[in-house]
């Protein structure tokens, strides 16, 4: 009996022990788990105190930066009053015609300050607020990333003119809210911006003046009444005498109105000012609801006239309204190279610089001919009496060293350099450009990079939009004979 219980106790510890060790396995198997867990959890807490630390820093920050910028602006008020007071002190004291110019020139310089003041922004883009770091876990191997940024228009000063701000650093998905007979634009040549810029004028603002890549820019008249406008637009006109068109930017809802007045009085308007052509163009400008209004004619005096009776019919229309619009302004800066090659592939006839530059170009496109094994056959696209290549030497004799680019499919870089590079050494030797192509023979993109002065880097880009156009409509020619071919065939 007492065996029978001895052997019973042993096999119940024996069962214990093997419980015992089942448990002890089965926590040991899930120990790794517990890690993860707490790694993870750890991996949060990190997160959160170093998101909420920088948090902490982006307010101090901001609050220091704005209480900075709002000190600079009130000491610019300061001295700004101090120096208008100065001159209505010196304008009391004027005896003649010349002394009161100064000083009304100086006034001028001092308020086309205080208005170029209105088109600055204030961006939360510094260094100093933004986020550094990121949670190290991972969805699926993606990370989440966001393109947005905060942009905070910068308050008008008060007792001010309204202005139009176009900074080039404004996205063009921003819409402006701004009083229709508050503007006066115009679009004009990269070359009369240059000029224009030379002549330290009050009341202007330019936009995309440094960008080499693009012919044209926006003038915009800082002023807050047609009167003023007048005056502005009279020393304008001054510097450009041998200028005989205008390219004045509408607004798609003054383009209604001004298309109803001239439907009814084109022929009073032409005969009266004696205009060669006044014509409101169907398109809007690239990324804009601003439409273009091309004025020209032979008197220059009588140009600027119909400038005023335009203006004055749209503001007089604009006072029975009395309403703000949204409307996107163009900014050629706001372009990017493949917008640029969009507009200039696709022909897009908006009245602008880029579109006149492509109209030019493309007038001889119908009659070159290229091919990549007979160098012969491509005579007629280097005739350099041709004009598309002589539509640069009209516009100036720039021979500062400029670069371009050209953003191009993969399939095209092969079309650019030809059979042993003999086209893209040809392209050299006729334009004088130095032209290569960026880039591995497997990427999707490849960018054609010219160096130059304007004319032959312009020469250059208008032969490799040739070569590039006469491949796709040689290829969708034998496209549609090869589907004729198989037509016939059944």
């Amino acid at each position: 009996m007492d065996k029978k219980r001895s052997n019973f106790v042993f096999i119940l510890y024996y069962c214990n022990f093997l419980f015992s060790s089942m448990v002890d396995l089965e926590l040991k198997n899930s120990l790794p788990l517990n890690k993860s867990y707490h790694k993870v959890i750890e991996n949060l807490n990190r997160w959160r105190t170093n998101m909420t630390t920088q948090l902490n820093e982006m307010h101090d920050n901001t609050l220091l930066d704005m209480k900075r910028t709002l000190d600079d602006v009130h000491h610019f008020a300061s001295f700004t009053n101090a120096l208008l007071i100065e001159q209505e002190s010196q304008l009391k004291k004027a005896r003649s015609n010349e002394e009161i110019d100064i000083i009304q020139e100086r006034i001028n310089q001092i308020l086309a300050e205080v208005q170029f003041l209105q088109l600055l922004s204030f961006h939360l883009n510094y260094d100093a607020v933004k986020f550094n770091g990121k949670l190290p876990i991972s969805y699926n191997n993606n990370e989440l990333k966001s393109n947005s940024s905060l942009i905070t228009t910068f308050p008008c000063l008060p007792n001010t003119s309204q202005t139009i701000s176009d900074s080039s650093e404004l996205s063009t998905n921003n819409k402006q809210s701004i009083l229709l007979y508050a503007k006066y634009r115009f679009l004009i040549s990269r070359t009369d911006a240059i000029e224009l810029k030379k002549n330290f004028l009050p009341n202007f603002h330019l936009t995309s003046y440094n960008n080499e890549l693009i012919n044209e820019c926006v003038l915009t008249f800082n002023v807050s009444n047609l009167d003023s406008f007048l005056h502005a637009f009279t020393l304008y006109w001054n510097l450009f005498s041998n200028n005989h068109e205008i390219r004045m930017l509408i607004s798609q809802y003054n383009v209604l109105f001004l298309t109803e007045k001239l439907n009814e009085i084109p022929c009073s308007l032409v005969k009266r000012f004696q205009l060669d052509q006044i014509k409101i163009f169907s398109n809007s400008c690239p990324k804009s609801d601003e439409k273009i209004l091309l004025i020209n004619g032979k008197q220059r005096n009588l140009i600027k006239e119909c400038i005023d009776e335009i203006y004055f019919n749209i503001e007089e229309n604009n006072k029975n309204q009395d309403t703000e619009h949204n409307i996107k302004l163009y900014n050629p800066a706001n372009l990017s190279k493949d917008d640029i090659n969009e507009i200039i592939l696709s022909k897009l006839d908006y009245g602008g610089f880029i579109s006149n530059q492509t109209r030019l170009m493309s007038t001889h496109n119908s009659q070159m001919h290229i091919t990549e094994d007979d160098e012969s056959d491509d005579d007629d696209l280097w005739d350099e009496n041709d004009e598309w290549w002589n539509f640069q030497n009209t516009r100036n004799n720039n021979t500062d060293i400029i670069q371009r680019e050209m953003t191009i499919s993969n399939k095209y870089a092969g079309v650019v350099i030809g059979v042993n590079a003999s086209c893209i050494d040809r392209i050299k030797q006729k334009t004088g450009a130095y032209v290569y192509i960026n880039g591995e023979t497997n990427d999707l993109k490849r960018t054609v990079i010219m160096k130059g002065t304007h004319e032959q880097v312009d020469r250059a880009y208008a032969c490799i939009e040739n070569l590039i156009e006469r491949y796709i409509n040689d290829k969708s020619f034998m496209e549609q004979q090869h589907l004729h071919g198989k037509h016939k065939e059944k």
